[in-house]
C-alpha cells in the first residue's frame, strides 16, 4: 500500500509543479480535503459512516476494505492549507473547479 504524503512532501509536490510549469502554466489536483473546521478524526469519521450506509453496491468485506485504506492513507489537509502550500511554491492564485463531498477538484495557476 502506498504511503500517504506528509505535508512537507505535498509542499515538495508544489514546489516541483512550479518548476515545470510554464508561465501562465496550471496544475489541476483532484483529493480529499478536510473542511475548514474539522479535524481529521471527524472527517474519519464522516467519511467512514458514508461508506458504511450508502456504499451499498459494495459487499460488506469490500466495505471494510474502503474504510481501512480510509484511515491508514487519508490525511487530508484544508483547501487553506493547500492554497498556502501552492503559494509557498510560488504558484499565485488557485480556485475551486468543483466539490464531490470529501473530494475536491483545484487549480493552481503560476
Amino acid at each position: 500500500m502506498p504511503c500517504p504524503l506528509s505535508t512537507n512532501e505535498k509542499q515538495t509536490f508544489f514546489t516541483e509543479c512550479r518548476r515545470t510549469l510554464r508561465d501562465n502554466g496550471c496544475v489541476i489536483l483532484v483529493d480529499v480535503m478536510l473542511e475548514e473546521e474539522h479535524a481529521r478524526n471527524a472527517y474519519l469519521d464522516c467519511y467512514n459512516g458514508a461508506v458504511a450506509t450508502q456504499w451499498d453496491a459494495l459487499t460488506a468485506h469490500e466495505r471494510k476494505q474502503v474504510q481501512e485504506h480510509i484511515r491508514n492513507c487519508d490525511f487530508p489537509e484544508t483547501p487553506a492549507v493547500m492554497q498556502m502550500l501552492a503559494n509557498n511554491a510560488g504558484l499565485t492564485s488557485c480556485r475551486m473547479l468543483e466539490k464531490q463531498t470529501w473530494h475536491e477538484a483545484w487549480c493552481y495557476f503560476a
